[in-house]
């Protein structure tokens, strides 16, 4: 897979703190480092708690120097780290860009096409419900999509919206599906360790949401859902919920007061060991209102967790409707709810579909294939015609 020329690829990022998107370069990027690619990442906001573990992995990461009289002057800030970014990429010249998530491409993109960087391509991670909010943000986009070489996404149903969206564009449309890192998978504590450190009785039935704590991810129909069904599940069960908190998280420690079901519930803020926590959990549940194509529900799958998950994005496109998980539609916690029920009471549905989740993920998202798409996009547009 060795070429014998070397392209100047830079990744633009906000940061790399814990996400899926981060964690996925995390596992990628590094794969692809010499292999005809002298990579480096732009994290243009802050490194991030993944930085220093890319750069041990030979990986450089820019950012811009902390100031501390900035902190907490959003403007300026903001003006700073635009003309950082555009004097590091006039600096650099690198051959390839590849944003990744739209305030990436919103700078990241307008600076590449006025340095006239040669090859661009934009990674769009999840659906475009986010442009409603910012209609000045979505015609930008839309504008940039002319001026790139690749629109890419992780899921047939982003394939659709970037379809849609550049219409008048030259641009490469290309589908790249996440892809699972087995050496990723090694135990670190055993099952029964970790529910002793949460102290989760030896016998209880284990729920587990792997998602930031964002409006959209739906932990308050989540919870809703529990909270219906709470004295038709198997006694004792726990919920675990582990995420970043952007802000929700007390409404939602509240809202599971109410419901009768906060002693059941277990809140952790991001961590390393989420694997772990997974193999010591029963059931996966997302019950998020939209997605790209969840990097928590494919490592769900390739752990042996049969999911409960919401029929948004590309959940159905990792999930098969009763083969390896439940699909129910979105904000439906009644639908939720009985989904939840359904597989708890059914031990030996759950083992088939772990068997079955297993098998789908690893055969059709093997991280081998995903860095070969990810190569053959790079040498496709660096290779003479």
């Amino acid at each position: 897979m060795e070429r014998s020329d070397t392209s100047k690829l830079f990744v633009i990022i906000g940061s790399l703190d814990i996400g899926g998107t981060e964690n996925h370069l995390f596992r990628v990027m590094p794969k692809l480092q010499g292999q005809g690619l002298e990579i480096s990442v732009i994290a243009f906001r802050r490194r991030g708690a993944l930085a220093d573990e890319m750069e041990r992995q030979n990986v450089p990461v820019l950012s811009p120097p902390p100031i501390k009289w900035m902190a907490h002057q959003k403007f300026i800030r903001r003006t700073f780290i635009f003309f950082w970014l555009g004097v590091t990429l006039a600096r650099k010249r690198p051959n390839i860009v590849h944003f990744f998530l739209p305030e990436a491409y919103l700078l990241g993109g307008l600076w590449s096409f006025l340095l006239g960087i040669p090859l661009r391509i934009m990674s769009r991670r999840s659906l475009n419900f986010y442009q409603k909010r910012h209609p000045l943000g979505a015609w930008l986009e839309r504008y940039l999509h002319k001026t790139v070489d690749v629109l890419l996404g992780n899921s047939e149903a982003i394939i659709r919206d970037l379809e849609k969206e550049s219409a008048d564009s030259k641009a490469r449309i290309e589908l790249i599906y996440n892809g699972i890192d087995l050496e990723g998978f090694v135990k670190k504590q055993r099952p029964d360790e970790v529910r002793r450190e949460l102290s989760i009785p030896d016998q209880a039935l284990v729920f587990i949401n792997v998602a930031n704590f964002i409006p959209y991810k739906g932990h308050k129909d989540l919870l809703e859902a529990l909270g219906q069904v709470k004295n038709k599940l198997p006694d004792p069960w726990r919920l675990i919920c582990v995420g970043r908190n952007d802000g929700i998280l007390s409404n939602l420690e509240q809202d599971a007061s109410r419901l009768g079901i906060s002693q059941n519930v277990i809140w952790l803020s991001s961590r390393r060991d989420i694997y772990d926590l997974m193999k010591a959990s029963d059931i996966g549940i997302s019950s998020s209102h939209e997605e790209g194509l969840s990097n928590s529900v494919l490592e769900g799958m390739a752990l042996g967790l049969p999911m409960v998950v919401t029929d948004v994005g590309g959940n159905p496109e990792l999930i098969a409707d009763q083969e390896n998980g439940l699909v129910v539609p979105a904000r439906d916690p009644r639908l939720l709810g009985g989904a939840c029920e359904y597989l708890a009471r059914n031990a030996e549905l759950r083992h088939a579909m772990k068997q079955a989740g297993e098998k789908r993920a690893l055969s059709k998202f093997s991280m081998e294939a995903c860095v070969s798409s990810y190569f053959q996009l790079y040498n496709s547009l660096t290779s003479p015609r």
